[in-house]
């Protein structure tokens, strides 16, 4: 595998079988058939006729076949009722349902431990496993990964304090491998997150770990045997110590690992911790006891009680409280101990149901109805599992159904006649007539222009308008496009922005009754801070308070169909965000774009898991002989250690925290520090050169600006503009502005990202941080969220959005802002 291909190449079989297979894994659609082909066209062709290059696919894998994973195809039931493993692994039939067995239906898997032998193996990759940033000081300094919250803390101190120790978040989550192309199928990924990665890598696909698909074509009702094996053969022993080699430091030490949470939207969680179905049952809250209340006018179970969450003097409270119910305490939160007993007791009376005693499926429906559990799951053998604070709410999902919701009420897809029959049967909006829905659009458009809530067909057209008319600055996916007449695809992220960087507000400012838009401002506001990059234990406790009065005026004054599971859950995050920090640590885009990754990547639609998995194996194992060093430098794009590297190249550029391979990603280690040279000579040359620039720096894991500011004077009509859009006085109108003329963006699914100038919007995208200076030479930093189009005496110009930061703080010739403290003009 060492030697040359031909002898005018230095270019070994191993780097050329790495390099052409590591492409077969990366792009969608490419075949084993196509690969064949193409290594005979290189080798028969191309190459001298005395190469060493395989001719086919086969004997390309069989080169790196020692390297690769392999991957257990385990028999199991057709139902997914058992797997013929340990115990069953004699069967004939299930014991379940009595289906013969056969080897056609498989689980394929592979196991934990040796993915992560393999990892600390690598010098590069051992490192960055055990570089972590320092903890904060104090409960206002911001918190900017889920390595300085108290659950990292937390454990750190159950495993004995090494940082070596491995954090995991638990993965799940269903997928279409054929995308709805006239196919019903549904396979369940399980995958693990590591959160000693850095953020900036931690989501690539080869840093995410697949240990196993749950086949279709339909969903399993429970995940537990399909968990067991992990838990099992891998969790447990990683709890107790498992022994491995650190490339790094070239030493043997004991790992221990912990599940630190779970990371699913509403389905997958149910069925990883058996608990019951939000839309039937009453007790779908994990966290508290608070119970369903079936509402007959909707035909449904909804979560009311929001101000019971508020505080005792708080006048909402006392406006909304039933009479006698004002001194009623917001329910109880649930405990690790309570939970365990209730899943025990469903799993007692399905044995006695299993073993032929008198109990009729109703009762066990009703205790399951009654305890919000559906049985005990796998998880519960491992003794740091707690099923209540391992579970946080999953912000990206559950941001989107609550603003899918209120978009569906305003534009008439949840039909508006319906829902205020509903209401006025509820006893509520008992001042709006009703409304008769008349066949034809615009008639039912007339008779609903009372409803508060409710966008007619002039609404719709404004905001429609005002949507199209937004710009987006560099990082937004969301593209403008009509969003309220007719609902576009959109994605879940994309949800997200357009609730959380002002659009929503923006195209709805006056087109809504006067409350319902408070309220939905209140909301976005919320959601806007849920989902920042960095945040303090002193913010997220400030946001339980807002977010209880925001889910209590949106109980109040919108219709009660928005009081869903999703809704209640919001009472609930800010305790999560207290617990792991910013929630883009623990959201589910990284494991919902890998599972895009995989589905792209199914060539043979008669076994999609098992082809999902062996060809996974391949990117993985090529991806990691990439960071081993095995191929040339810059011969494959993805490579980890060379993107991780841009990113430092840019926060090294304006004095930030640097995130290297080389070096501690936040901090030096002092026992290492003969290893390597940390400050080259050129670095101090640069640096010294950067001293002489006044630059800026937005401190966070999201967004980098540097150089030096251009002076621009804004014109009369612009100072007009700009007075006009935030009610101000034009005096008060700061008549210099400074655009920065280059700034980087770095996200954790890609490297660095270009944004281009302000001086070209006709490109729709600008520079995402610009500074004005005002009379008395004092700066202020912001970030562009988009620009709206305008026409002020026929001149078309475009009105930016900005996001305005903290009074920054300049030291050591850099400028300093804090992110989240912020206010939007």
């Amino acid at each position: 595998r060492g030697r040359p291909l031909d002898n005018g190449t230095s270019t070994t079989q191993l780097q050329a079988v790495t390099m052409l297979l590591n492409s077969y894994s990366k792009f969608p659609g490419v075949s084993q058939a196509f690969m064949t082909e193409l290594f005979g066209i290189i080798g028969s062709h191309i190459l001298p006729p005395d190469n060493i290059l395989p001719r086919t696919f086969g004997e390309a894998k069989s080169v790196i076949s020692s390297l690769l994973l392999p991957v257990d195809k385990i028999p199991m039931c057709r139902n997914k009722c058992i797997l013929y493993t340990d115990e069953n692994k004699d069967l004939q039939s299930c014991p379940t349902c009595k289906a013969p067995r056969s080897n056609k239906y498989t689980f394929p898997c592979t196991g934990l431990i040796p993915k992560l032998r393999r990892m600390w193996s690598i010098p590069e990759m051992a490192k960055m496993l055990q570089s972590h940033p320092p903890p904060i000081s104090s409960d206002n300094e911001p918190m900017t990964d889920i390595r300085q919250s108290p659950a990292w803390t937390a454990f750190q101190e159950r495993t004995g304090g090494d940082p070596r120790n491995m954090a995991f978040g638990l993965n799940t989550d269903g997928v279409d491998p054929f995308n709805h192309m006239h196919v019903s199928h549904s396979m369940w990924p399980i995958m693990l997150k590591v959160f000693n990665l850095p953020p900036e890598i931690r989501d690539h696909y080869e840093s995410l770990l697949l240990v196993g698909i749950v086949p279709g074509p339909s969903s399993p009702s429970d995940m537990d045997i399909f968990i067991r094996r992990l838990v099992r053969d891998d969790l447990e022993q990683l709890h107790r110590g498992v022994e491995m080699y650190d490339g790094f430091r070239r030493e043997r030490f004991i790992l221990r690992g912990e599940i630190l949470v779970t990371i699913t939207d509403m389905p997958g969680g149910n069925k990883l911790h058996k608990t019951t179905n939000a839309n039937s049952l009453l007790h779908a809250c994990w966290h508290c006891e608070q119970p369903g209340t079936s509402v007959s006018a909707y035909s449904r179970t909804l979560y009311l009680g929001n101000e019971y969450f508020l505080p005792q003097n708080s006048p909402l409270r006392a406006m909304m409280c039933e009479p006698g119910t004002e001194e009623e305490l917001p329910p109880r939160r649930k405990t690790k101990e309570e939970v365990f007993a209730n899943g025990r007791a469903v799993e007692v009376l399905k044995n006695r149901m299993n073993n032929g005693e008198r109990v009729t499926k109703k009762e066990l429906e009703e205790l399951q109805k009654s305890t919000g559990k559906k049985g005990l799951e796998e998880l519960h053998r491992l003794p740091y599992y707690n099923p209540v604070s391992c579970r946080p709410p999953e912000p990206m999902h559950m941001g989107q159904v609550v603003v899918k919701r209120a978009h569906g009420l305003m534009n008439g897809h949840i039909n508006p006649h319906k829902t205020l029959a509903s209401e006025h049967a509820a006893g509520r909006f008992l001042d709006i007539p009703a409304t008769v829905a008349v066949p034809g659009r615009r008639n039912a458009d007339q008779t609903a222009a009372a409803i508060p809530w409710y966008l007619d067909k002039h609404g719709r057209e404004i905001a429609d308008m005002r949507c199209l008319e937004i710009r987006t600055p560099d990082g937004i996916e969301w593209k403008p496009k009509a969003f309220f007449s007719a609902l576009p695809y959109t994605k879940s992220h994309e949800w997200m922005e357009i609730a959380t960087h002002g659009i929503l507000k923006y195209t709805l400012r006056g087109l809504l009754g006067a409350k319902q838009l408070e309220s939905l401002i209140k909301l976005l506001d919320c959601l806007t801070t849920l989902c920042q990059y960095d945040i303090s234990l002193q913010e997220a406790r400030d946001l339980e308070g807002r977010m209880d009065e925001a889910c209590a005026e949106m109980q109040l004054y919108w219709p009660l169909c928005m009081q869903t599971t999703m809704m209640h859950m919001l009472h609930h995050v800010s305790q999560s965000l207290q617990l792991y920090g910013p929630a883009s640590g623990w959201h589910m885009y990284g494991p919902e774009r890998f599972n895009c990754f995989m589905t792209s990547n199914v060539t043979k639609r008669d076994t999609p898991e098992v082809n999902v998995m062996e060809k996974y194996s391949i990117y993985e194992s090529t991806q990691q002989l990439v960071l081993f060093g095995v191929t040339p430098k810059g011969a494959v794009a993805t490579d980890p250690a060379a993107q991780l590297q841009a990113v430092t190249a840019a926060r090294k550029e304006i004095g930030g925290p640097q995130a290297d391979i080389r070096t501690n990603r936040f901090f030096d280690l002092d026992e290492f520090r003969d290893q390597d040279e940390i400050h080259s000579a050129k670095d101090q040359e640069e640096s010294e050169e950067k001293e002489e620039e006044v630059s800026s720096a937005v401190q966070g894991p999201q967004f980098l600006t540097t150089k030096r500011p251009q002076h621009v004077k804004l014109s009369d009509h612009q100072v007009a503009q700009v007075a006009r859009a935030t009610d101000s006085n034009p005096a008060d109108v700061a008549r210099t502005a400074a655009r920065h003329l280059r700034a980087r963006i770095h996200k954790p699914r890609e490297q660095v990202l270009t944004c281009a100038t302000t001086d070209k919007p006709s490109q729709h995208r600008c520079s995402s941080y610009i500074g004005v200076l005002n009379a008395f030479e004092e700066v202020t930093f912001g970030r562009i969220l988009y620009f709206i189009g305008v026409n002020v005496a026929g001149v078309q110009e475009e009105l930016a959005v900005v996001q305005w930061y903290a009074t920054p703080t300049f030291m050591e010739g850099l400028w300093h802002v804090h992110p989240g403290q912020t206010r939007s003009t």
